[in-house]
């Protein structure tokens, strides 16, 4: 049960004395939160907590090269896509949307800053979940010269510039958000579409 909850910091678990059943092994759970991947490993590695989750993508060949420590794969189950607003000029357009989707180059952002193991997204789900991830489903193949064209045909004004909002929170599959927002920025840029990072 709860004994106490620093929002944002740490949740302390102990064991509830009308439980029913086998008594626990484990007489205090301390769960912690850190936004910094860096120090998440700094704590594993100075023996501060017993375990972390996520650890950055730079980190785990770290982990898997110390002795003292243990590295557990999970399957993933996260997939980080990039939204557009379909009432928002200039996306109401659906070729302006296929465009932008075939102009970012997926592969080379999941080789640059997602950790070792990631794959480029098909579609929304990803393939642990079933029902519901499609097997075969051919994904927006990447193709600038195409995507300039496309939004060339679409009237698509190049002068404009698009804000592109995101999270620069950590997340377990991205641990540089803003590294991979840059990366965007300069993938449209290449084909003539100018960005405006905000958060």
């Amino acid at each position: 049960m709860v004994k106490e909850w620093v929002r944002g910091d740490h949740l302390t678990l102990v064991p509830n004395p009308n439980y029913w059943g086998p008594k626990p092994t484990v007489q205090t759970l301390i769960f912690e939160w850190s936004k910094e991947p860096a120090q998440r490993l700094l704590e594993l590695q100075s023996g501060t907590v017993d375990g972390i989750e996520y650890p950055g993508s730079d980190d785990v060949a770290t982990i898997q090269n110390d002795k003292s420590l243990q590295f557990n794969p999970a399957p993933a189950i996260d997939t980080l896509y990039f939204g557009m607003n379909n009432t928002i000029k200039p996306f109401d357009n659906e070729q302006v949307r296929q465009a932008f989707a075939m102009a970012i180059d997926k592969a080379r952002i999941v080789k640059n800053f997602f950790p070792a193991g990631s794959t480029v997204a098909d579609q929304f789900l990803y393939p642990q979940l079933e029902p519901g991830y499609t097997q075969g489903l051919a994904g927006v193949t990447y193709d600038q010269v195409k995507a300039k064209q496309m939004l060339t045909d679409a009237g698509f004004d190049f002068s404009q510039t698009i804000l592109f909002s995101y999270r620069q929170a950590t997340r377990p599959y991205i641990s540089h958000p803003d590294q991979v927002a840059q990366d965007v920025q300069a993938q449209l840029a290449q084909i003539g579409v100018k960005i405006q990072i905000g958060c």
